[in-house]
């Protein structure tokens, strides 16, 4: 008895051979497990069997104990000191010892001590870069980053920071090594211990995985970087008996550590592990309870906890609880027994925190199967896999000898959940902690039964990457009114509005189905006016030849021409021997009836935008390879195909005066359009001028830009006006040049506030005929076309969400006049024969392209006209 009652303090054993391996699928590590259980069975004769204060049927359960079933935990109560075996620590490795804590009546807090200096991080690959851009051999080292497809998730482009970078991981362990050099980062707490070194090696282990930097050397962690917080929650004790016993963890330390990794301040009561209260002699040498204070000092957004406590007074519960309630994310590590369920606390009460807690089993190297120490999920709902078998990660050097080293156990397994969960919460800032850990389930590949893996294998692509479709919030919170990222386009029309709001706007946040934030830059969904370019030369060289009806009636001032659009319908018609031209479908319809000399009406079905009377230069510069969208403004700027009634009537011999109404689509098929337009046109002698005012009205456009997504229930109202003039310098040479300008006010709702637009065109042209024959003509054109000239808008960008739900928003200012302003030239070469046909060679070049500082454009084309 009195050697007995000269041990004191707590007792853990450890295996010095093998203690990095526990026994694998074969069976393996038996020699390991031998001296384990042999150390137990003295212990257990020489201690508990001598100490009349331990009931024998506490044990009862353990009779036919070996190291393969080390997760069940005794105790004995002996001078105020327990024995605890921390039942979660990976095989035989989990095994420490130390000395005997000092009283701790009240003390507790633990100072900070930081690592060593190192080299700086290697940089992060840009965004957009591929998977392959983080395939480095530090990633390699790491193995289990492969399983988990980390790569690929590190390539996806979130809203927040790359690698859990401003996150804090908590390791609630044996310590981690402040002097590793993976470590330059970590904050270091100690609970009631002078020494806060790692002497096991098993903490540094676990911190590792989750959180060693991406330096260039060794091995790199899931959330590379995060910082990790050391809270040593293992008692350290000294060689007891010739065998070496150290780092025992109680319910009372390990709470200690919860609340301080959730930034709670509060004193507790120690208590061994049957639930009896510690107590401690002052130096009056009255007892006292010992108790420890947690450091709020040590807040962190998750914490890790690959080990296991019994919990006799429901500390390690309600420290949890207070942990839940702070928001902060728990991940336990279930128990290397093989059984189903976890063995002990923490893992036993994942399923009772409200969501913020997740149990981890272990995968063994094929990703694919549960490791053979492994516990099962059982019934647990908020548990995962990951990978947990040879594991290699970070030793202390001195304990191991080396930096790295490999390990095997649920504990290896948790710390690669912790480490995603910190790389969620920085990557989707805002989210509430609960979200992170339903994202985390949900997200896994399902690789076997439920009760077996939980929901799968911890997937870090998947979990980063968007779930379902992606949305532009609108509304006041993530469940609120969206528009679809599919459909978020501004299109310009002629004026280079719509692009310039796109790139004012720039960086915004874009959801996914289950609300977590991407980033997404709306610059990209602006369409330049350039791609006008492409229409305007598929329109110079259509091939196609359409069916055409000319009914002409001088007697009645009657003309009716009909033209078919459809290419089915003129296939069929060319392969009919009569040519029956009743069975063609006209879509294009242009009447007039000239009612007398001086009164003429006019209809047009599906045609173009109403031209007004305009004369000499709009039929040159239409005839350019550009057309007249590019190089001149129309007379109804922002207007498609549609209906157009017109009446003409002379207000003298040289004098021409029309009105017209027309209603159609808006200028990309968008919207619809309805204006009204007077026009005039004088002649007097080789000069000619045409003056047009008019007023347009648009829903779902604005000054023919449409803004899906980027405004709702969109409606402009566009004044405009023009001039052209003309001069017939001889009967080879003549001149002509064109103003317009227009005047836009938008109504909008959603996320833009536009203010009034002004935009503007001018064009000159030069027409030379008989240049080198006397049927052929050379026309020169320049011009500055459409473009908006100033406006501005307001738009409420959303940039970021909070845990509740609500969206918040930025509001810029965007200025609509694109950055520069685009000038162009064209040549045209036309051809005349006598037989109908023509040829047309034509050329361009666009300076400042698309109003595009810079930008040039230059084209060319050849066409040939038949008629027949």
């Amino acid at each position: 008895m009195r050697r007995s009652s000269s041990m004191r303090g707590p007792l853990f054993l450890r295996c010095r051979k093998g203690r990095a391996e526990p026994r694998n699928a074969q069976g393996g590590g038996d020699a390991a497990h031998s001296v384990c259980a042999c150390v137990y069975r003295w212990v257990f004769s020489r201690y508990v069997n001598q100490t009349g204060r331990t009931k024998r049927n506490r044990f009862s359960h353990h009779s036919h104990w070996d190291a393969r079933s080390m997760h069940n935990s005794f105790s004995l109560t002996f001078r105020g000191a327990f024995v605890c075996l921390a039942p979660l620590l990976s095989g035989c490795a989990i095994f420490g010892g130390g000395s005997d804590p000092e009283p701790m009546g009240g003390a507790g807090g633990g100072g900070l001590v930081l690592g060593p200096t190192r080299p700086a991080l290697l940089p992060e690959p840009m965004l957009g870069s591929a998977p392959v851009a983080w395939l480095s051999r530090e990633y390699a080292n790491s193995n289990g980053l492969a399983l988990i497809s980390a790569a690929e998730g590190y390539a996806i482009r979130q809203q927040g920071a790359p690698g859990g970078q401003g996150r804090r991981v908590a390791i609630l362990d044996s310590g981690v090594d402040a002097t590793h050099p993976e470590f330059a980062n970590a904050e270091i707490y100690a609970f009631g211990y002078d020494d806060r070194r790692d002497l096991n090696g098993h903490g540094t282990h676990v911190a590792g995985t989750a959180t060693a930097r991406r330096d260039g050397a060794g091995v790199h962690g899931v959330a590379y970087n995060a910082q990790p917080v050391s809270l040593k929650v293992m008692r350290s004790v000294d060689v007891i008996g010739g065998v070496e016993a150290r780092f025992v963890s109680i319910g009372s330390d390990l709470a200690t550590g919860i609340l301080s990794a959730a930034g709670i301040g509060t004193t507790i009561q120690r208590f061994d592990v049957v639930g009896n209260p510690l107590l401690f002699r002052d130096a009056f040498g009255r007892l006292q309870f010992q108790t420890l204070t947690s450091n709020p000092g040590a807040r962190s957004d998750v914490m890790n906890m690959s080990l296991g406590v019994p919990d006799p007074r429901g500390q390690v519960f309600e420290a949890m609880s207070a942990a839940a309630r702070a928001g902060t994310i728990m991940v336990s590590a279930l128990g290397n027994d093989s059984r189903v369920g976890p063995s002990a606390a923490p893992g036993i009460y994942t399923d009772r925190l409200g969501g913020l807690a997740i149990g981890v089993a272990a995968l063994d190297p094929s990703g694919t199967r549960l490791a053979s120490f492994s516990n099962t999920c059982g019934a647990l709902f908020h548990c995962i896999s990951a990978p947990g078998e040879g594991i290699l990660s970070t030793v202390p050097a001195i304990v191991e000898g080396t930096n790295y080293g490999r390990k095997s156990g649920t504990s290896m397994a948790a710390p690669h959940v912790a480490g995603a969960a910190a790389l969620a919460q920085a990557a989707f800032p805002g989210v509430a902690p609960r979200d992170i850990v339903d994202r985390i389930l949900r997200t896994a590949d399902p690789i076997g039964p439920r009760q077996v893996f939980g929901f799968g294998r911890l997937n870090i692509e998947r979990l980063m990457a968007p779930v379902g479709m992606l949305s532009v919030p609108t509304g006041a919170t993530v469940t609120g009114a969206a528009v679809p990222l599919s459909a978020l386009q501004a299109t310009s029309g002629p004026g280079g509005a719509g692009a310039a709001l796109a790139a004012a706007t720039g960086r915004i946040m874009v959801l996914d189905s289950m609300g977590f934030p991407f980033a997404y830059d709306a610059g990209s969904r602006g369409v330049s006016p350039g791609q006008l370019t492409r229409q305007a030369l598929d329109d110079f060289i259509d091939l196609t030849v359409a069916p055409r009806m000319d009914v002409v009636s001088p007697e009645l001032g009657l003309r009716i021409v009909g033209i078919s659009t459809t290419d089915d319908q003129y296939r069929d018609w060319v392969r009919t021997s009569d040519h029956q031209r009743e069975d063609i479908t006209f879509s294009q319809m242009d009447v007039s009836f000239d009612a007398s000399d001086t009164l003429r009406f006019g209809f047009s079905s599906e045609a173009g935008p109403v031209s007004g009377l305009r004369g000499q230069h709009a039929a040159l510069v239409s005839s350019g390879l550009l057309g007249s969208d590019l190089s001149d403004v129309n007379p109804v700027p922002f207007s498609g195909d549609g209906n157009t009634f017109r009446m003409a009537f002379a207000a003298g011999n040289d004098t021409w005066l029309e009105t017209a109404f027309h209603e159609g689509d808006g200028y990309y098929g968008e919207g619809e359009t309805q204006t009204f337009l007077v026009s005039a046109q004088h002649r007097r002698g080789p000069f000619e001028m045409s003056l047009r005012l008019g007023q347009t009205d648009e829903t779902g456009a604005a000054a023919g830009a449409v803004y899906s997504g980027f405004a709702s229930d969109v409606s402009a109202q566009t004044v405009f006006t023009g001039v052209d003039l003309a001069w017939q310098a001889s009967d080879r040479v003549s001149l002509s040049a064109g103003y317009s300008v227009a005047q836009t006010s938008i109504d909008s709702g959603g996320l833009t506030r536009f203010g009034d637009q002004t935009s503007d065109a001018a064009s000159a042209a030069l027409s030379i005929g008989g240049v080198f024959s006397s049927n052929d003509r050379l026309t020169l054109i320049a011009a500055l076309p459409h473009a908006t000239r100033s406006g501005n808008a307001t738009v409420s960008v959303p940039q970021r969400r909070t845990p509740e739900g609500a969206v918040l928003y930025n509001e810029i200012s965007a200025d609509l006049a694109p950055q520069a302003r685009e000038k162009s030239l064209q040549a045209v070469y036309s051809l005349f024969s006598r037989a109908g046909r023509r040829l047309d060679i034509a050329g361009f070049t666009r300076f400042d392209a698309d109003h595009v500082q810079g930008a040039r454009d230059t084209g060319a084309a050849l066409r040939a006209t038949f008629t027949f």
